[in-house]
């Protein structure tokens, strides 16, 4: 537990600054952030995947996530051309299989979504970025603090033991709270439709994106998707629900802003 809270502070010290100021550092981090992410999905499938590919993947997650800081409008044809791309290999390579080709596809659209969203609500207000964190981050420590307090009832005992119904109420309540205070006291110029659906939508579709990496985890029977960060796994293990809700926010954004 003392090393994750470290690391945790450690990663809060270096992202808040980038994620506020976006720009060059945020180019950098989600280029470095994307390789890794792509080489953590291939590296789940060892030997089972081509060696090609499970070089490529990291390489096209990394130079999508660069692209996507610059030329977001081309999201949708850069997710049909990858697409495209992962059918062929599934076509003439016998020894690719519909799940790996699913779940990198998966992972690619987050990628480019995630990044495309977070330049956005930059541009809009570099304080939904915290907005979005807050009701990430906030639900995530308050149902780990409160399922180590008060849980007794499993949430998913197939896809994950030690998460509680009493600990995923206290994350919620905390997330909508914190993050909702946050943006009706800072943040004044955006829709408050939008604040108030994302905030009180994140915190559970935050948890929902925790729970859907973790059954991916348990399929490929591992019990982290890398070791990046001491006491918090990999890159993905660590924004798993960030994915979720910054995709979430993609959504509401078109739609309410």
């Amino acid at each position: 537990m003392k090393t994750r809270i470290i690391t945790a502070f450690a990663l809060i010290l270096v992202l808040v600054p980038i994620m506020y100021y976006c720009g060059i550092a945020f180019t950098a981090l989600s280029t470095v952030f994307g390789f890794l992410a792509g080489y953590e999905i291939v590296r789940l499938f060892n030997d089972r995947c081509p060696k090609w590919l499970r070089t490529v993947i990291p390489v096209i997650f990394a130079a999508s996530a660069l692209a996507m800081n610059y030329l977001g409008k081309y999201m949708l044809p850069a997710v049909c051309v990858f697409l495209i791309f992962l059918l062929t290999v599934l076509i003439w390579n016998e020894n690719v299989h519909f799940d790996e080709i699913g779940i990198i596809f998966m992972v690619y659209v987050f990628l480019v979504v995630v990044v495309n969203t977070v330049v956005r609500l930059h541009e809009a207000d570099p304080l939904l970025i915290f907005m979005v964190l807050f009701a990430t981050y906030f639900t995530d420590t308050f149902a780990l603090f409160g399922g180590m307090a008060f849980g007794k009832h499993k949430l998913n005992k197939r896809i994950s033991p030690n998460k509680t119904i009493e600990g995923s109420v206290c994350g919620y309540v905390m997330g909508a709270l914190v993050s909702l205070v946050f943006a009706l006291v800072f943040i004044k110029e955006v829709s408050k439709a939008f604040i108030f659906a994302s905030c009180l939508i994140m915190p559970l579709t935050g948890q929902m994106g925790d729970l859907a990496f973790s059954a991916i985890k348990r399929y490929f029977k591992v019990k982290d998707f890398g070791n990046i960060f001491p006491g918090h796994g990999g890159v993905l293990d660590r924004i798993d629900s960030a994915l979720f809700n910054i995709t979430v926010a993609f959504v509401l954004a078109s739609v309410l802003l």
